[in-house]
């Protein structure tokens, strides 16, 4: 069981040999097993919010 903000889940993994999981296509990103899902700096050592960074701080509105 997993408490979340005060309340509480019985959330489990997911069954892949349930007809949902084994009719999806596995894609294999780039960067797939070096990022640390629950740390923030591990995405943004590998470059992640580059392209947002560049947005926001070096083009101007009409851009």
């Amino acid at each position: 069981m997993i408490i979340l903000n005060g309340g509480e889940t019985t959330v489990q993994r997911g069954d892949l040999t349930h007809p949902f999981f084994t009719s999806q296509m596995p894609i294999v990103l780039e960067n797939s097993g070096k990022i640390d899902p629950e740390r923030i700096q591990s995405y943004i050592t590998t470059k992640g919010y580059q392209a947002l960074y560049h947005v926001l701080r070096e083009m101007t509105p009409d851009e």
